[in-house]
């Protein structure tokens, strides 16, 4: 992307670079701003002892909250780095970037992301998918089912879906409950993301329901949450844009 910038000055206009500059600035400030959501700060029950510890865990809680901003501005700060942009919208320098990125490596989302190969090199280098990973991590945290996954799981399942969106084949688990839904494994893209919406034990467990023939009710209504997430799938801008068309939890299906 520098390459690309350095040749639009070379050949053209002032005026069109800095608009093509200002655009692309634009984009990744989108983004990074989306990423930096990712960071949610952790909250303490207060119900243990009313009237004794309130304003102790009230004040833990407003601990977390500033910290949570911190971290978030991190992120974002971290992933403009990572993108070669300064905050001002100045394109850094390749030999400027790598100390200050390296210093500031401690944010939790932008480790994560560089610990997932598919996150990492589809923030550099893929910018639909890494649309699309945004968009899918966060309807996943809207759900109060992920609230407690670590980032690590959460952020492995949205390659998991992202790479379904974008044509992967179902594994062995998922292959069963695809066909179920849908005939053609082909035409199902967004039928197995909506599967991998779910964490890897909880659709084991269907992909036995489905594999033996048992529990048909359970099964069937998991099979119509699915259905109804490939409903949410399309309408995630990201997609739009890029033309892609018993668990060991306690939790229920209505929590992913």
């Amino acid at each position: 992307m520098k390459l690309q910038h350095v040749l639009l000055i070379l050949i053209c206009t002032s005026t069109f670079a800095n608009a093509r500059t200002e655009q692309d600035f634009a984009a990744a400030k989108a983004q990074c701003l989306s990423m930096s959501g990712s960071y949610n700060a952790q909250q303490f029950e207060n119900n243990r002892v009313p009237g004794f510890n309130h304003g102790f865990v009230d004040g833990m809680n407003t601990f977390a909250v500033v910290n949570a901003n911190q971290q978030r501005q991190e992120i974002y700060k971290d992933c403009l780095r990572g993108q070669g942009w300064g905050e001002d919208g100045s394109e850094l320098q390749s030999n400027a970037q790598q100390p200050d990125t390296q210093s500031k490596a401690s944010s939790p989302v932008m480790t994560e992301i560089n610990n997932i190969p598919e996150l990492s090199s589809w923030l550099k280098f893929d910018q639909k998918r890494f649309n699309v990973s945004i968009d899918s991590d966060n309807y996943l945290r809207s759900k109060s089912g992920w609230k407690d996954a670590s980032l690590h799981d959460r952020f492995l399942r949205v390659v998991g879906i992202t790479n379904a969106i974008f044509g992967d084949s179902p594994n062995d688990d998922e292959r069963c409950l695809v066909k179920d839904i849908k005939n053609d494994i082909n035409g199902a893209k967004y039928d197995l993301a909506a599967i991998r919406m779910y964490p890897v034990d909880i659709v084991k467990n269907y992909a036995f329901m489905c594999d033996k023939k048992t529990n048909p009710e359970s099964l069937a209504r998991f099979e119509s949450e699915v259905i109804k997430k490939t409903n949410v799938i399309a309408t995630f801008p990201s997609v739009k844009a890029a033309g892609a068309q018993s668990s060991t939890t306690n939790k229920s299906v209505d929590d992913y």
